[in-house]
């Protein structure tokens, strides 16, 4: 299977020649930002010039271009995806970004570099391509076996507490290297602080809106740590300080964490997306998502984590038609 690599001057021209729209969803619309730059006529001859001599552009009887036939499948399928599959990872950051675009039974693997300016692609993928792609990334960061499986439901604003703790915590290891019990408690201003200095969550618009009413209103924060102290997931040190309790250390503690990363599905054919948070440690797998009005957590091990993925995120198998 052959991989193109363009840079992103060479690939927006190839999207312009091969006389395909660029639909919303596709994420080679980002490259609209720099419009003015590519269509400059200078870049732009240039460019068709490299397309030319690389083969990715070939000339008509006419003497006129168009684009290599081999390739414009996958530009289809890139710029028109029906299905979309992306896996993104915060500490790989070589490979931060794969989508799996898929329009009817054609599927795409491409991976733009952190600054968009590099662009691979491969294709034809399969689903069984896929799952070895996925088992492969798994494997690279969880390198102990384990038979590990639970699952837990959380209140938004636990689930909001939990992590914005997690991510001061990080901080301390970070400076340190180490978390002392004085440098694992955590109080009441710290947690405050923490929530508004803390970056949004991106994609998820109701995250951010539970985060500003957390803000807003300040006795929700002392319900939610009361909570999870009650569910055994907090436990107190002193009056107004509290640390992890042994289960949710193994679980959020920064100094077991390998990666971050997320699952994220898209499809014409439903009506929302599906999109999974994901916690890499060396023997599970933890994913995260919102249900309702509640975030559901799973711990699993590397085989059941890809078997639920290959579930939820993965393209659609095509049904089979039955005759009329």
């Amino acid at each position: 299977m052959p991989i193109h690599i363009l840079s992103a001057q060479d690939l927006w021209t190839l999207t312009v020649l091969s006389g395909f729209d660029v639909s919303d969803d596709s994420p080679l619309k980002a490259l609209d930002a720099w419009i003015d730059e590519f269509s400059n006529e200078r870049a732009f001859s240039a460019s068709i010039r490299r397309l030319y001599k690389v083969n990715y552009l070939w000339k008509r009887k006419d003497g006129k271009l168009r684009v290599n036939l081999s390739i414009l499948p996958a530009l289809l399928v890139l710029m028109q995806p029906e299905e979309i599959t992306l896996f993104f990872s915060l500490k790989y950051i070589q490979s931060s970004e794969n989508y799996f675009l898929k329009r009817s039974n054609t599927i795409v693997h491409y991976t733009p570099s952190l600054d968009f300016k590099i662009h691979s692609f491969s294709y034809p993928w399969d689903l069984t391509l896929m799952e070895r792609w996925l088992e492969n990334e798994l494997k690279l960061r969880v390198t102990k076996d384990s038979d590990v499986y639970f699952q837990l439901s959380l209140h938004p604003h636990e689930f909001l507490a939990l992590v914005t703790i997690q991510q001061i915590l990080r901080e301390r290891y970070r400076r340190s290297g180490k978390l002392s019990l004085k440098d694992s408690s955590i109080d009441y201003d710290d947690l405050l602080s923490a929530f508004k200095n803390t970056p949004k969550f991106i994609m998820h618009q109701e995250l951010n809106e539970l985060a500003d009413e957390l803000i807003k209103k300040e006795d929700l924060i002392y319900y939610a740590i009361e909570s999870l102290k009650e569910k055994g997931l907090m436990r107190s040190v002193s009056k107004n300080k509290f640390v992890y309790t042994d289960i949710s250390k193994e679980l959020f503690d920064p100094g077991l964490i390998v990666d971050f990363g997320i699952a994220y599905y898209k499809s014409k054919y439903s009506r929302r997306p599906k999109e999974y948070d994901i916690i890499y440690h060396e023997d599970k797998v933890i994913l995260f998502n919102i249900e309702r009005k509640n975030i559901r957590l799973r711990v699993l091990n590397t085989k059941r984590a890809l078997k639920f993925l290959r579930r939820t995120v993965f393209p659609r198998v095509k049904r089979k038609v039955s005759p009329r």
